[in-house]
């Protein structure tokens, strides 16, 4: 069975889904000050999923948009007082 919807396919591997999120556009749209944090946030959120099968990160000129806050955690710039 395939689902589809723009950007996200579910595929199923006898009992397990598989859900693929395709945004080359926008490549997921987290921009950090650097790139420890952007690592640190895949590392965060792999941690979270069951058999993450690749990430990246890339370098962007984009503004930044999200940060590691006190606790590790990613949250909006515009929310930073």
């Amino acid at each position: 069975m395939v689902v589809m919807d723009h950007d996200i396919s579910v595929t199923r591997h006898g009992h397990v889904d598989v859900i693929t999120i395709e945004r080359p556009d926008v490549r997921n749209a987290l921009r950090f000050q650097t790139k420890e944090e952007a690592e640190q946030y895949v590392a965060d959120l792999a941690s979270r999923w069951f058999a993450v099968r690749s990430t990246r990160v890339v370098e962007s000129d984009e503004p930044v948009n999200y940060r590691i806050n006190n606790h590790g955690r990613a949250e909006p710039v515009e929310s930073v007082a």
